[in-house]
């Protein structure tokens, strides 16, 4: 029987399936001797197939947060990576069409588009399956599906929307769909899975998507297009449930906000969605690794495997000009996430030196949110789960948009309830553009390393004006901005060159 080309079939097929995202349901022993037809015949082959879908997030490009992140907050200037040259490019605003982070994004997005079509087109197929899981399953696929489209088109604007799985017939030179299509499918997906997932599971199948994971993203992407009064809706939605709130326990750590990233309280409440890892080292240095690299990459270089995985890399620091002008005095989210000069990381007793050496941090400063010690089982890698959505994010997102409502007090009160959990006074003002600049300075400090601020700030249209104020090296004129930077009112990253070497009805986005 001939296989399916370039798809997630293929992908099922060939890789028999040999896939473990982190949580139990989403660990799976390998398959032998399958044909298409086989396959999809009953709950289990359809919950397999759903976890390849949860699999795609942990890819490199994806949401286990390495290259997302990088996008985010280097390009701010937040943020210091020390090797490598693709990602100094990022860092100096130098947007290639060649850079291998570009392709790693396309190409593991569209990797997980193609696993989630894969279960939306043949879960309905299957007729030995109770109606309601099978329902349940092709709802999380659509909210898998529509993470990976909103990562694509914020990213790259106009990108081919592909709703079905391709088999080796199909023409796969397709050309780009209208933005606007795209985020209408993105919003009809997410309606259908905030309609039928619920709004919580039970501990055995923690980490699958929710109701509110799909309201929360459902809020961004309204929030994104501004359509503002349909992401106050959908973020009122939200927390009316009451399912979700700011983690308030500091628990075994320095603060509440810190305890938010602890491995030991990751189905805190606060967590709307993440990307679950397990604790081996199960997998290699590929991409069917079962833990990631950021607690590595974090802890200063060479403090051995009794303080981090691999004994810490320290390839990317924050900026000494972001921690030292940032933070308000007292803000519990600077000790929450960052270490420095004479400072201890808690959780491995380790003390940075009052000199800190190059070979520690070239900038003075580790970031802790994803260093919590030595991993028992880990030698390089971390089990620590990622988080994708939170909170935090869903309240700075809804102050937004009632903001721009006129409910402006409301805002403030959305902001004040973050502040008061980083232990800092009220933020008092009437005045909608001091809110606004407010929101993003709590975005900043808040959201730090994560997988959004670079986007937040290029969809209001203001990344420029940000970093010629907030980005040392743009206000010293060090760092001449190019004209895909300065020129369009909204950013987009060039399509990987290799995509458009491989399909002649791809074009390239304007200015490269």
């Amino acid at each position: 029987m001939r296989k399916l080309a370039r798809n997630a079939i293929l992908l099922l097929l060939v890789g028999g399936i040999a896939i473990a995202c982190g949580e139990k349901f989403l660990t799976l022993e390998p398959l032998s001797g399958l044909t298409e037809e086989s396959f999809f015949s009953n709950e289990k082959d359809a919950q397999a197939a759903l976890a390849a879908a949860y699999d795609a997030l942990q890819k490199y490009g994806a949401y286990e947060n390495e290259f997302l992140a990088k996008i985010e907050w280097l390009t701010v200037g937040d943020m210091r990576m020390e090797e490598s040259p693709a990602d100094r490019e990022l860092e100096a605003l130098v947007f290639n069409p060649n850079n291998s982070r570009f392709f790693q994004i396309w190409q593991r997005h569209y990797q997980g588009v193609a696993r989630a079509n894969t279960v939306i087109q043949r879960v309905p197929e299957i007729e030995n399956i109770d109606p309601e899981v099978q329902e349940q399953i092709v709802a999380q696929a659509k909210f898998l599906r529509a993470l990976f489209y909103f990562g694509l088109t914020k990213y790259f604007g106009d990108v081919p929307l592909v709703t079905r799985e391709f088999t080796a017939a199909d023409d796969f030179n397709v050309t780009r769909t209208p933005q606007a299509e795209v985020f209408a499918q993105i919003e009809q997906d997410l309606t259908d899975a905030a309609n039928v997932l619920p709004d919580v599971w039970d501990q055995e199948n923690s980490g699958r998507a929710t109701s509110t994971a799909a309201l929360a993203l459902l809020a961004k992407v309204h929030l994104h297009q501004g359509e503002w009064q349909d992401a106050v809706s959908r973020s009122e939605a939200l927390i009316n449930k009451g399912v979700h709130a700011l983690e308030r326990d500091p628990g075994n750590t320095n603060s509440a906000y810190r305890n938010v990233f602890s491995k030991f309280n990751e189905q805190n409440e606060e967590i709307v969605f993440a990307t679950q890892y397990r604790d081996t080292d199960a997998g290699g240095w590929g991409q069917d690794r079962d833990g990631h690299f950021l607690a590595a990459r974090s802890a200063p270089r060479g403090i051995g495997p009794e303080n981090a995985p691999f004994g810490g890399w320290s390839n990317w620091v924050p900026e000494a000009y972001f921690v030292e002008t940032a933070f308000e005095p007292g803000d519990e989210r600077r000790i929450g996430q960052i270490i420095g000069p004479g400072e201890t990381h808690d959780e491995s007793g380790f003390t940075m030196p009052d000199t800190v050496p190059p070979g520690y941090s070239s900038t003075g400063y580790i970031c802790t949110k994803y260093w919590w010690g030595a991993e028992p089982n880990n030698s390089v890698y971390s089990s620590q789960n990622i988080p994708v959505l939170r909170y935090a994010e869903v309240l700075l997102n809804y102050a937004e948009a009632l903001n721009e409502v006129g409910r402006t007090a409301e805002a403030v009160a959305a902001i004040n309830e973050i502040r008061s959990r980083a232990g800092l006074e009220d933020f008092n003002s009437a005045d909608p553009a001091e809110v606004l600049d407010q929101i993003f300075k709590e975005r900043r400090v808040e959201m730090f390393w994560e997988m959004s601020f670079f986007t937040d700030l290029n969809r209001r249209g203001m990344f420029v004006d940000w970093i010629q104020t907030y980005r040392d090296d743009v206000i010293d004129g060090s760092l001449v901005l190019a004209p895909y930077i300065t020129q369009p009112d909204y950013i987009l990253l060039p399509i990987p060159t290799g995509e458009l070497d491989r399909n002649p009805n791809l074009t390239q986005n304007p200015h490269y």
